[in-house]
C-alpha cells in the first residue's frame, strides 16, 4: 500500500496516539502510512504561517507536537522517579528519541559549514583575521647615481649605520 499525501482523520488519530506512546515522528508517520516528506512539509508550512492544503492540518501539527512533548515529559518523570531502581530502560528511550533531533542539528551544522567553505572558495566571503598572513608594502627607490656605483662590486655601501625605513602605523 502506498503512502498517503492527503490529510485523513484516521492518520491524525494514529500519529497523535503513537506520539503519546513515545514514538518518534518518523515512526508514527510510517505506522499511519503518511509520507514523511508530506509530514515535514506540513509542519514547516505551519511553523512559517504558510497555507496548507487542509485547514485541519494546523490543528493536527499542534496536537502532534503537544503529544510528543507530553510523552517526553512523561519519560523524564519516570527517570526522576526511578531513583535507586533500574532507570536504564526509560533513559535509553529518551536517548533514542533525542538522537534523531541531534542528527538533524548535526546535518544543519554540516550544511552551514559547507556553504561557508564554498563561499570562501568562490571568494565571496572575506577571510578571517587569522587567515590573513601578512601585508607587504613595496617601496620604489629612485635610480642610483653614478657616484654610488663601482664597476667591480656593483653598489658601493655608504659608511655609517643602515638606513631605517619608518613603519607605517596603518
Amino acid at each position: 500500500m502506498a503512502r498517503s499525501n492527503a490529510y485523513t482523520p484516521e492518520a491524525h488519530a494514529s500519529i497523535v496516539q503513537a506520539l503519546r506512546a513515545g514514538a518518534t515522528y518518523r515512526s508514527a508517520c510510517q505506522a499511519a502510512r503518511l509520507s514523511w516528506t508530506t509530514w515535514k512539509g506540513w509542519k514547516r508550512a505551519v511553523w512559517r504561517g504558510q497555507p496548507v492544503p487542509d485547514p485541519r492540518i494546523a490543528d493536527f501539527v499542534s496536537e502532534a507536537e503537544a503529544a510528543h512533548a507530553q510523552a517526553t515529559n512523561s519519560l523524564i518523570a519516570r527517570v526522576n522517579l526511578a531513583g535507586a531502581k533500574d532507570w536504564r530502560a526509560a533513559m535509553s528511550l529518551i536517548e533514542f528519541r533525542s538522537t534523531a533531533e541531534r542528527r538533524r542539528w548535526d546535518l544543519v551544522k554540516a550544511r552551514a559549514e559547507a556553504r561557508i567553505a564554498q563561499k570562501r572558495l568562490d571568494g565571496s566571503l572575506p577571510a578571517e583575521k587569522h587567515e590573513v598572513s601578512a601585508v607587504a608594502k613595496v617601496v620604489v627607490l629612485p635610480p642610483l647615481e653614478d657616484e654610488h656605483l663601482d664597476a667591480d662590486r656593483g653598489v658601493v655601501p655608504e659608511p655609517g649605520p643602515a638606513d631605517r625605513v619608518p613603519r607605517d602605523p596603518s
